[in-house]
């Protein structure tokens, strides 16, 4: 794992605490689907990471984490703060392709 994703996810709000918690989200899942997932933009300069299945499968996570690690979305703000954890099935239609 990168130092990049550790890094960005230093700075965790106080909401996004909460979402961990609330959600059953580990902080090691959120750093993959930020270094694995497919980024968004989400709007207001934040940018989204989404762990989908088909990609969780391909880096071979499912096999090392369980089904538990795909679907997984971290939203970080423009200043690099985590806003929220959540699980994710779909693509949220308001998010844009980065790429």
């Amino acid at each position: 794992m990168n130092n990049e994703a550790w890094i960005c996810l230093q700075d965790v709000s106080f909401h996004a605490q909460q979402r961990y918690a609330q959600r059953g989200i580990d902080e090691n899942l959120a750093m993959l689907a930020v270094e694995y997932g497919e980024a968004y933009h989400a709007g207001n300069g934040a940018t989204a990471f989404w762990l989908n299945k088909k990609r969780a499968v391909r880096y071979s996570i499912i096999t090392m984490y369980g089904t538990d690690a795909s679907n997984i979305a971290v939203i970080i703000s423009a200043d690099g703060k985590v806003i929220t954890v959540m699980h994710c099935s779909r693509r949220v239609r308001s998010w844009r392709s980065a790429a």
